[in-house]
């Protein structure tokens, strides 16, 4: 009898506590003015040129056409571009995957998953942030290599307005758009560099971001670097 009563009142405390989350949610989220998230397509989004950075036509990139029909298949736009850096020679790959509705059948595809499928191998991945526009950006850092060929990679993730990193922060922050009645977009921003130096790398790539978020307006900014990281949460 005791031990019913003791599940019992845990039970509530538990649900009491859930019913709280809830309210303090869909109170904030009437506070809270929507954030206003560029809809232009990814092609005009993106400048061609910014900073000492400079398109090149038809750059290589990793992705072969199998993968580029499945990816096609999975997201509503998707950009993948080479840019030179003008001023050193060196070359960043950009990609850029946007999907409108993130239910698990099409959210974001992490790189340490679609390496692989491509006969990479993962060396390392670690979690760090970058500093662009005055701001930290939770950042994913891995390195691949196939053959003789190194490639640093950069990437993080824009659920809504709102910069994640790891599953239970876009679980989390598709629960919170939906329960202001919002549809959740997702958009992976990628980039990478065939190098042998590691720390070089890393630096350049956050160069380039920051070149590139200095470079488009505020709706274009939340649209690729989002309004504010999901720091709540810091389970990975």
């Amino acid at each position: 009898m005791m031990f019913t009563l003791r599940f019992g009142t845990l039970k509530l405390a538990t649900w009491c506590f859930w019913g709280v989350v809830v309210a303090s949610t869909l109170l904030l989220s009437h506070r809270v003015a929507p954030v206003s998230v560029s809809s232009e397509n990814l092609d005009t989004l993106v400048p061609t040129s910014f900073g000492a950075w400079q398109v090149i036509p038809n750059g290589s990139t990793i992705v072969n056409p199998q993968v580029q029909a499945r990816l096609d298949a999975i997201y509503d736009q998707t950009l993948s571009r080479t840019y030179i850096n003008q001023a050193n020679g060196r070359h960043i790959m950009l990609s850029l995957a946007y999907g409108s509705n993130q239910s698990h059948a099409t959210q974001l595809h992490k790189p340490e998953a679609c390496y692989p499928s491509q006969g990479f191998k993962i060396d390392s991945l670690s979690r760090t942030a970058f500093r662009v526009a005055g701001r930290d950006i939770p950042v994913t850092t891995l390195h691949a290599s196939l053959g003789t060929r190194s490639e640093y990679i950069s990437y993080w993730m824009v659920e809504g307005d709102r910069v994640v990193r790891g599953a239970l922060q876009q679980n989390l922050q598709r629960s919170l758009l939906a329960l202001r009645g919002i549809v959740g977009s997702g958009l992976l921003f990628r980039v990478s560099e065939i190098s042998t130096d590691e720390r070089s790398s890393f630096t350049l790539q956050r160069e380039f971001a920051d070149s590139l978020v200095n470079a488009i307006t505020f709706p274009q900014r939340t649209r690729l670097f989002g309004s504010s990281a999901f720091t709540a949460m810091t389970i990975p």
